[in-house]
């Protein structure tokens, strides 16, 4: 299972315990575990590029945009 998919998992099961209560709670915490294990899991490249197209970098230019 990829990152983004276990990010999406993660969103539902917290709004499942959130409505039905702590029941699910070993769910959101297997989730949380695997999303962990699969974000350390990714090469330094990787985690690095997702860092920049959080920030909404252009990770193909040389320039780095800095907002203020």
């Amino acid at each position: 299972m990829t990152v983004d998919r276990l990010r999406r998992a993660q969103v539902a099961i917290a709004y499942v315990v959130m409505r039905h209560g702590p029941a699910y709670a070993p769910l959101f915490d297997r989730i949380e575990r695997d999303l962990a294990a699969a974000e350390s899991a990714d090469s330094v490249e990787a985690r690095a590029r997702r860092v920049l197209e959080d920030q909404c970098v252009d990770v193909t230019s040389n320039a780095i945009l800095v907002s203020q």
